[in-house]
């Protein structure tokens, strides 16, 4: 897996790897909660009835899971498709359960109030993790390989059937 090579080479500190373990995660958490937003709704001219709806966040991860599964060998795709099923449906549950609106002021529920702080805080943890190791972040030379690579990086040092 060359591509998870790519991205060992810009974490090798722990207290970076530790990081981003946890990190990921999160902003895979925040980035389905921010793609649920998102809705495309189907016409009657597009063939889909007027009220089926598809968030993008059912399509990130679809597209994830499909990736990995076409990607690399079984093992890991099952392992990813259990992993991101895990945080979809926790960031639906979130969601679900954080629905209420702190004041009628208020253009932000408490979901996407708690989801802005958990996604910055995730990235500026992520940054610092690069300033102790001395490296830059690997998103600096490949934005497309990050955002790939990353969740598979983020179980690779817990599952030794990813190396």
């Amino acid at each position: 897996m060359e591509e998870l090579a790519f991205y060992n080479t810009y974490h090798t500190h722990p207290v970076n790897k530790v990081i981003h373990f946890f990190c990921i995660p999160v902003l895979i958490f925040t980035t389905i909660n921010f793609f649920s937003c998102f809705k495309i709704v189907g016409t009657k001219r597009s063939g889909f009835h007027n009220k089926q709806v598809i968030n993008l966040s059912s399509l990130l991860y679809n597209f994830y899971t499909t990736f990995y599964f076409f990607k690399f060998q079984m093992s890991v795709s099952l392992t990813m498709f259990v992993y991101l099923s895990l945080i979809y449906f926790y960031a639906y549950y979130f969601r679900i359960m954080n629905n209420t609106y702190l004041n009628k002021n208020n253009k932000l529920s408490v979901w996407q109030e708690k989801n802005i702080k958990l996604f910055l805080g995730a990235w500026i943890l992520q940054f610092l993790g690069h300033f102790i190791e001395g490296n830059r972040p690997a998103l600096m030379d490949n934005v497309s390989q990050t955002f790939l690579y990353a969740p598979v990086f983020s179980l690779n040092h817990l599952l030794p059937f990813f190396n």
